[in-house]
């Protein structure tokens, strides 16, 4: 075989060779979209659930905050009952005793301080020196309470 032949043929080979390529490529490039657009179809639906997701949290917590107000308003109503009644003082402890009522419903619970101190419930604010057993709750500055067993 001459030089000329070796070269024609190397030739054809290298022809050959590129030709694959090319197909390759292009394959690559079928793929490459293929990916591309199912991985944009998947962000679109992920941005869709999301946005969904949002309005239903959004109109569960209105219904939650809905549901809550219902049970409050009589309380409101209460409080105008009550100052029509000349005895206040009555009134005033029905009203407490309605909220208390509501809220004991939503799963808050005044946190009693008739026990020892706990620091997992209460809150020191100061030690005072007294009479009582160390760790004794002396006195209550303000209430504390539990939603559903969380402080």
């Amino acid at each position: 075989m001459t030089n000329k032949e070796k070269e024609l043929q190397e030739k054809k080979q290298v022809s050959k060779k590129i030709e694959e390529l090319k197909k390759k490529l292009k394959q690559c490039e079928e793929e490459k979209e293929k990916y591309l657009s199912g991985w944009k179809r998947a962000k679109a639906n992920f941005l869709n659930y999301k946005k969904e997701e949002q309005k239903r949290l959004d109109r569960a917590r209105d219904e939650i905050e809905k549901d809550l107000i219902l049970e409050i308003l009589p309380v409101l109503d209460s409080f105008d009952r009550a100052e029509e009644n000349t005895e206040l003082e009555e009134g005033m402890k029905q009203i407490k005793k309605e909220l208390q009522s509501v809220l004991k419903r939503k799963g808050v619970e005044k946190i009693s301080t008739n026990c020892k101190f706990d620091p997992n419930l209460h809150e020191a604010v100061e030690q005072l020196p007294s009479d009582e057993k160390q760790g004794t709750i002396v006195e209550e500055v303000t209430a504390g309470y539990k939603f559903k067993d969380e402080v």
